[in-house]
């Protein structure tokens, strides 16, 4: 039986990750990083009801930036039909993220603790 040596284990390694690499961020041309994690939190501004799905949009804390997050679920539907989604509440969505200013709920938890209004300005 032959072994391998350390060198054939980083080279299987190296190989493993170029064939599979992980998207690292990339940056826009704005400076800023755009943001892989499928996850955001901030507070909502707007509600738009879509046909079948509504579209939040909420300024993201942790970028400092507005993001589109479609919500198309009935389970997370609801929340936003019985009023507990609503502008000036604070959310932290999980769900897909298709770019830096959209994701797609899969996902949402809701401070009620805030009181539904205009968001600050």
């Amino acid at each position: 039986m032959h072994r391998r040596g350390p060198a054939a284990g980083l080279l299987l390694l190296a190989l493993a990750l170029l064939c599979n690499p992980a998207s690292p961020p990339v940056a826009q041309a704005d400076g800023r990083d755009e943001a892989r994690e499928p996850q955001i939190a901030g507070l909502v501004y707007k509600v738009k009801v879509l046909g079948d799905m509504v579209r939040l949009t909420v300024y993201a804390l942790d970028i400092r930036h507005a993001v589109d997050v479609y919500v198309k679920d009935p389970a997370l539907l609801a929340l936003v039909e019985r009023g507990d989604v609503c502008t000036n509440r604070y959310v932290r969505v999980v769900g897909t993220r298709i770019d830096l200013d959209t994701i797609e709920a899969q996902g949402l938890q809701v401070d009620t603790d805030r009181p539904c209004g205009p968001p600050p300005r």
